[in-house]
């Protein structure tokens, strides 16, 4: 009354055909007094061919890109035909609002809104993206589509933006002129405005002016500058004792991140009132003292 399990196996010839086959089964006694038979049928099947996935592919090598908000960046994405036809295939993308995206074959200038593949041929395609001038800084996703009546395709692109770095100086009047004594300081206002999207810091402040004369600022240096910001600025120039009397040229620069500003002003060195006076009073004298000499002279 006892039993075992025994195990069978075959396998194949490389060639054998797929079908049924019978396999016989044989047990019996050493004495040949029992016998028992059976048999196996297995079902031998093709290998299932790789099927090529249908529809279509969308792949790109570089989907983020980082830059500031007035350039233009250009991504490069492949749409590649899995049928086993020719198909037109249409391109479309969904951006921030105010942006501008466009599509053209790469290496061409004109721009498309669909392409046509043969089966299993693939292309790659230029994604132009623009921002709004006015946004911000930060990060902005882009989805890219590509469809067909044999199926869609999708692809997200992002945008890192860092914001426009700009500056503007000037002063509240608009005149760029003051007017100095030798050796006495003289004051000027102007402003510094970030009119760019990202901060600015550390904006420095130097000066361009003639040998010996003395330029102060008023702050020195602007820690911090967001945009949109307007800071006031005083400034101190001081000619130089012995400078002549005439019009002279003080330039500011302003150097803030990747943005720098240029401000000249005409400055207009005037003599002192002291030595004015100092030269009435002695036109006065010498003319007081031609008045005696005619008068002794006349009197002789």
């Amino acid at each position: 009354d006892k039993s075992k399990s025994l195990s069978l196996k075959a396998e194949a010839e490389e060639g054998t055909g797929p079908g049924k086959y019978v396999f016989g089964i044989k047990g019996q006694t050493q004495d040949g007094k029992l016998v028992s038979a059976s048999h196996v049928t297995v079902v031998l099947r093709e290998k299932d061919k790789e099927k090529k996935s249908k529809g279509v592919n969308l792949t790109t090598s570089y989907p983020v890109l980082q830059g500031p908000t007035d350039a233009k960046f250009e991504f490069s994405v492949e749409v590649e035909n899995k049928t086993d036809k020719d198909g037109t295939f249409n391109l479309s993308a969904q951006g921030p609002t105010n942006w501008d995206i466009t599509f053209k074959p790469s290496y061409e200038e004109k721009l498309i809104s669909s392409l046509t593949l043969k089966a299993g041929a693939r292309q790659s395609v230029g994604v132009g993206v623009k921002p709004y001038l006015l946004a911000e800084a930060g990060k902005y996703p882009i989805q890219v589509k590509v469809s067909a009546p044999e199926g869609t395709a999708e692809a997200e692109l992002t945008v890192i933006l860092t914001g426009t770095h700009k500056l503007e100086v000037g002063t509240a009047s608009g005149l760029l002129s003051l007017t100095a004594m030798t050796g006495k300081p003289a004051n000027m206002s102007f402003y510094v405005k970030n009119t760019g999207s990202a901060n600015q810091s550390s904006v420095k402040l130097m000066s361009f002016k003639p040998e010996n004369w003395k330029v102060e600022f008023n702050p020195e240096k602007l820690d911090k500058l967001a945009p949109n910001e307007l800071k006031q600025i005083e400034m101190v120039v001081t000619p130089s004792d012995q400078a002549l009397v005439g019009d002279y040229s003080v330039a500011v620069g302003v150097e803030g991140e990747k943005a720098s500003k240029n401000l000249e002003f005409r400055v207009t060195v005037k003599a002192s009132t002291v030595w004015g006076w100092v030269g009435i009073a002695i036109i006065v004298l010498v003319v007081l003292g031609l008045v005696i000499l005619f008068v002794r002279v006349g009197r002789r």
